[in-house]
């Protein structure tokens, strides 16, 4: 009595599984599932577990001897409105999970032995999408998430370890309004947010001053709401992935 989710890798020229089935308890359901690799090559498989109630639980998992097996504590989620909880990891001791609950944005960081709830209070509060979060090469850990309120900007904040700050008004033209959900990564040494307002999808770059217009850098058109974007960069290049509505 036991339901399962299987992860596939392409290896060329057919997909082979990755180790067993991922099984959890009878009468529990899975969300949010997603395959990551880590910057150390680590390759991490997450999702959400839960048996009913108000109450779920966010899991990292790893694959050990050809058997999935916990990363980590498994995080308690105890409130969710965004269409996906964001999961972004640099190794095994440094990670980061967020998701906008019915009041705010939460973020946890593991540190190599516990969760840590570091949520951005105030910063945040208002807004509907759902956060993304990325960890620079120098340990500084960057959220990206609507504002809130009307037609305000993205909202970008940063915690060294120690507290919150914040960026001057997010990467998109005063007069659109962002519609969906941000991706956000390091690219060529540069914090960089893949984004959507009015009807386009852009890209823009932190510089260390200022955020680079999106007109410079327009990824798609018509689009109507950006949804599931992932961003991702390493030394191979970057690449990312959206769902068109």
């Amino acid at each position: 009595n036991t339901i399962a989710t299987n992860s596939w890798e392409w290896n060329i020229p057919t997909w082979r599984q990755l180790g067993s089935d991922i099984t959890m308890s009878a009468n529990t359901s899975l969300a949010h599932a997603s395959l990551s690799r880590l910057l150390d090559g680590t390759i991490v498989a997450t999702f959400v577990s839960s048996t009913g109630g108000s109450t779920s639980r966010f899991h990292v998992q790893t694959l050990e001897a050809g058997v999935w097996t916990d990363l980590t504590e498994s995080i308690e989620i105890t409130s969710i409105e965004s269409d996906r909880v964001t999961y972004f990891g640099r190794n095994t001791e440094d990670m980061v999970v967020t998701w906008r609950s019915n009041s705010a944005v939460e973020v946890r960081r593991w540190n190599g032995a516990q969760w840590l709830s570091l949520n951005p209070t105030g910063i945040f509060e208002g807004g509907q999408s759902a956060p993304s979060a990325t960890i620079t090469p120098d340990g500084v850990l960057w959220v990206v998430g609507d504002g809130g309120g009307d037609c305000t900007a993205i909202g970008v904040a940063a915690h060294d370890g120690a507290s919150w700050s914040t960026l001057p008004d997010g990467p998109h033209p005063s007069i659109e309004c962002p519609n969906g959900s941000p991706a956000v990564s390091v690219v060529n040494d540069q914090l960089t947010i893949l984004g959507h307002s009015g009807n386009k999808v852009w890209i823009s770059q932190w510089n260390g001053e200022a955020f680079t217009a999106p007109a410079d850098a327009i990824v798609a058109t018509d689009v109507e709401k950006l949804d599931f974007a992932h961003m991702i960069s390493n030394a191979g290049g970057s690449a990312a992935i959206f769902i068109q509505d």
